[in-house]
């Protein structure tokens, strides 16, 4: 009987352990912040079967304008600026071949669900609808390829996601992501193939500007850090982030360049984490302001720009 409980015991810590290594190796692979940007090489074509082909290049931009807490989900709110050519061939009846710039503007809401690894997903649309987009992180992709905030990486550091949407079965969708953690999604894959269509969609990271970037849930900041303030220089508002890697009273504040306080963002107790703030600086002139965090034992200072 004493063998078969310590037999049993042994088991259960076994299991517990592997579970808290599977989490300890979970990363940030798509980090989601206020003020999030990234700059894509944009490609994208539709071909059809009977001499027709529309080709779209050029750059496409993506910002993370603001966020609404949901209690157990986040909503992260999402502008894509596409600045592209668009070439349009057909030889059907009159040839036609066509070149024009297009200059479009989406907004859209990704959902974070705040369980386990953090589900994430396009609040409306399929991949069907969504295919042209950067982030066509449908809710419909089949399990259990679907896209978590919170992945382990592969042993080149990096994340392969490859999946599927057969929401129509008539034009079943192959999509393929590829992760670098911090920074999130490196290169965008999607194919879309029809009797008669065939829909191809490829997009590359040219650079990203991430201003916070969190360790799994049940995870703190190992330091304390200041980050620099997104966008800047900015007019009117700006957001600021940092990380606590302990409970402190913490001070953040607006400083002119003669040392004057202008502005008390934070004055109060928090807990470790990562912790984002907005500051709006309409009523204030243009000029180099700082922002200076104090946090326990720990100070910083940064410098950033009003240009009106």
């Amino acid at each position: 009987m004493k063998n078969y409980i310590i037999f049993i015991i042994g088991i259960l810590f076994v299991l517990s352990s592997l579970a808290f290594s599977q989490q300890d190796s979970l990363v940030d692979v798509f980090p989601l912040s206020v003020g999030n940007h990234w700059v894509y090489e944009y490609n994208a074509k539709t071909d059809y079967e009977y001499c027709i082909s529309n080709r779209y290049s050029g750059n496409s931009y993506i910002d993370i304008i603001s966020r609404n807490s949901l209690g157990d989900s986040i909503k992260w709110n999402f502008r894509e600026i596409q600045n592209l050519v668009n070439h349009y061939h057909s030889c059907v009846s009159i040839p036609t071949d066509t070149i024009y710039s297009i200059l479009d503007t989406t907004f859209y809401t990704i959902i974070e669900n705040l369980e386990g690894k953090h589900l994430i997903y396009r609040e409306t649309g399929n991949s069907f609808d969504i295919w042209r987009s950067i982030f066509p992180f449908a809710r419909s992709l089949n399990n259990p390829k679907k896209i978590f905030r919170y992945s382990s990486i592969d042993s080149t550091g990096n994340l392969l996601v490859e999946t599927t949407d057969t929401t129509y079965e008539w034009l079943p969708s192959y999509l393929s992501f590829w992760f670098i953690p911090g920074k999130g999604v490196d290169s965008i894959y999607c194919e879309m193939r029809y009797d008669w269509e065939f829909r191809l969609a490829e997009h590359k990271l040219i650079e990203a500007t991430i201003l916070s970037v969190k360790e799994p849930p049940g995870k703190f900041p190992q330091s304390f850090s200041l980050n620099q303030n997104y966008p800047n220089p900015f007019n009117p508002s700006t957001v600021i982030s940092y990380q606590l890697n302990k409970r402190s009273h913490v001070s953040l504040k607006i400083v002119n360049t003669l040392g004057v306080e202008i502005a008390t963002l934070v004055n109060s107790i928090e807990d470790a984490g990562f912790k984002t703030i907005q500051w709006d600086a309409t009523g204030f002139p243009s000029g180099v302001y700082f922002y200076k965090l104090i946090a326990g034992e720990n100070i910083e200072v940064k410098k950033l720009i009003v240009m009106k």
